[in-house]
């Protein structure tokens, strides 16, 4: 995604995700989580992750930042082909095609930011309108973010 000048992201889903939509979503979170993989306490730090998820202590999963790359390594990709499959049925299809304004809450990991994108790839052509996703999540995923769209 490119900023515009209010800040907005800007569609250029063909061009970052081409033909192999799922390959590529895939691809961008390989490069973008490569650091957090190869942490050395990554291991340690995804147990204490799942062990939080089960005593339901959502923020001290999502308000510790060295936890969200993590967090991202292991979840988003999953995450990422499920609302690409989602919103590639034609149902929904047809609503992008609206060029719909989405919120998505507890969003900030990108998950949703990627599918809905890989989704866009199959039916907005370049001279289209894009359609606006805000993202919406009480952590700070900035950097996660910005790791995402550089990848």
């Amino acid at each position: 995604m490119s900023e515009t000048m209010s800040g907005a992201s800007e569609f250029r889903g063909k061009d970052v995700l081409g033909k192999a939509p799922q390959q590529s979503v895939l691809n961008v979170l390989r490069m973008s989580c490569a650091d957090a993989m190869q942490r050395p306490d990554f291991a340690e730090r995804l147990q204490d992750i799942k062990q939080k998820f089960y005593e339901r202590d959502f923020d001290g999963i999502f308000l510790e930042p060295s936890n969200l790359s993590v967090y991202t390594a292991q979840y988003v990709p999953r995450r990422a082909l499920c609302y690409y499959d989602l919103f590639s049925h034609p149902q929904l299809q047809r609503i992008l095609l609206t060029r719909p304004r989405i919120l998505c809450l507890g969003a900030g990991s990108g998950s949703e930011l990627l599918g809905i994108t890989a989704a866009c790839c199959q039916i907005l052509s370049d001279n289209t309108h894009p359609i606006t996703i805000h993202s919406q999540d009480y952590a700070d995923w900035s950097p996660i973010l910005q790791s995402l769209e550089h990848a």
